[in-house]
């Protein structure tokens, strides 16, 4: 009986929480949606929103895939996958994820990744993602309209032995 519980209440709070990060990339589908539907003699404005929903959709499929799979969790067997990826796409496809969110909130987003002499790494791409959309989501829920959030990444050692220490910061105001 009390596995049985822990089990219950293992799945509510995942499903509780892949409602939070499905949100973000689902919010972004509708926004870039809405601005090219809006805008559809500008050709190159929607093929950059196509662009945007495209990396958005992508990144909702993943996080869609990781909930059927729920097996996994509930076995204790959760994947880590690690995959090479370059930050600074990382940290491009998170902007455009975000982004709608914080222009719905008139919220300046600044995202950057300056001066990494090492931007490709292997880590998780999806569990990557939504770590940095979480944090990043959360400050602007919580910033108030006509706010600023700044999300930057920056190398902070030189390789040794194939690691590399960088820093992730998010602030809000």
């Amino acid at each position: 009986r009390i596995e049985a519980e822990s089990s219950s209440k293992a799945k509510t709070e995942f499903l509780f929480n892949m409602s939070h990060d499905i949100r973000t990339p689902m919010n972004a589908i509708i926004g870039y949606t809405d601005i090219a539907m809006n805008h559809i003699d500008e050709q190159q404005r929607v093929r950059d929103s196509l662009h945007k929903i495209k990396v958005s959709s992508g990144h909702l499929l993943k996080l869609i895939n990781d909930i059927l799979e729920m097996s996994r969790i509930e076995a204790g067997k959760m994947e880590i996958v690690p995959v090479p990826l370059n930050v600074h796409e990382v940290v491009e496809g998170v902007f455009t994820m975000s982004h709608s969110l914080a222009a719905a909130k008139s919220i300046a987003l600044n995202v950057r990744a300056d001066g990494l002499k090492n931007p490709y790494i292997y880590a998780d791409e999806l569990h990557t993602n939504q770590v940095i959309l979480n944090l990043i989501s959360n400050a602007i829920k919580y910033t108030n309209p006509g706010g600023t959030v700044d999300y930057s990444v920056e190398q902070i050692s030189d390789p040794v032995d194939g690691i590399v220490i960088y820093r992730s910061t998010v602030k809000d105001n």
